[in-house]
């Protein structure tokens, strides 16, 4: 079984694994570390697309157009994600959740 490809990482150690992605429809599953302080601000995707988070460790907050929304372990959220985003980490543990991407 291949390595999930590291699609992104910053130099505080937060790091975006692409673990899979179906073509018709377009579905892409992500596992993602923020780490203490960490910041991502994501372009919009094409309208209509949204995003599923499942927060395995720590504390994650999305910060969309209407504001801020904090997850915890277990928790999750869906999100439209033709908007602008960032998944941000506010506290002294890593965040660890999973993102599954629709329609983008």
């Amino acid at each position: 079984m291949p390595k999930a490809p590291l699609v992104w990482q910053s130099p505080d150690g937060s790091t975006a694994l692409l673990l899979g992605a179906t073509e018709n429809p377009r579905a892409e599953l992500w596992r993602w570390t923020l780490a203490p302080g960490g910041r991502y601000d994501a372009e919009p995707d094409r309208p209509g697309a949204q995003e599923l988070h499942h927060v395995l460790s720590g504390r994650l907050t999305l910060a969309l157009e209407a504001g801020r929304q904090e997850f915890g372990p277990g928790q999750s959220a869906v999100i439209a994600s033709d908007q602008q985003h960032a998944y941000l980490n506010e506290h002294a543990e890593p965040a660890v959740f999973m993102r599954v991407v629709t329609g983008a």
